[in-house]
């Protein structure tokens, strides 16, 4: 009888355990995910400004936001309906891809590594390989000025390489 009692206890003790360990899991795993990305928005990044604070330097205010709202509010009337197209498959797979790779207590410098090296790839996969070059000009004049820097022109570069690896 006494060896009854300790084995239902044990049992008990154990099933609370596990219960309690999945819950930590999924609340950890709803924390990583505090900002949502919604297609066509850029709600996303003026959320991770919220939870990273990495101020008006930061990925988030200062290349994120501003230019997913240039895009979204005047470059898509300057492109074909196919270039619509793929510039909201772009700024949703940017929003996914930097969603997916970074965490809530990544720190401002990777999120912003992240955020860059992910432009090309979010290109080739929405699409921009087979693009008309006359949707691609817009698009480059949006934010020809980043050319600066160096990252961004070797994100073009990787982007010319991987579509002439396509042909």
């Amino acid at each position: 009888m006494l060896n009854e009692g300790i084995c239902v206890a044990t049992l008990k003790f154990a099933v609370i355990s596990l219960v309690l360990t999945v819950s930590v899991f999924v609340q950890a795993a709803d924390m990583d995910r505090i900002c949502d990305v919604k297609p066509g928005t850029c709600d996303y990044y003026r959320c991770g400004e919220r939870t990273h604070q990495c101020g008006s330097d930061g990925y988030y205010q200062k290349f994120g936001h501003p230019y997913c709202t240039k895009f979204l509010t005047k470059t898509i009337k300057e492109v074909s309906p196919q270039g619509q197209k793929w510039m909201k498959a772009v700024g949703l797979c940017l929003q996914k891809k930097l969603a997916y790779y970074t965490k809530d207590t990544d720190p401002c410098w990777f999120i912003e590594e992240i955020a860059i090296r992910t432009h090309a790839e979010c290109y080739v996969e929405a699409g921009g390989c087979e693009l008309d070059v006359r949707d691609l000009v817009p698009v480059v004049n949006t934010f020809w000025t980043e050319f600066a820097d160096s990252r961004m022109i070797w994100q073009g570069i990787d982007y010319v390489l991987s579509c002439a690896q396509r042909y």
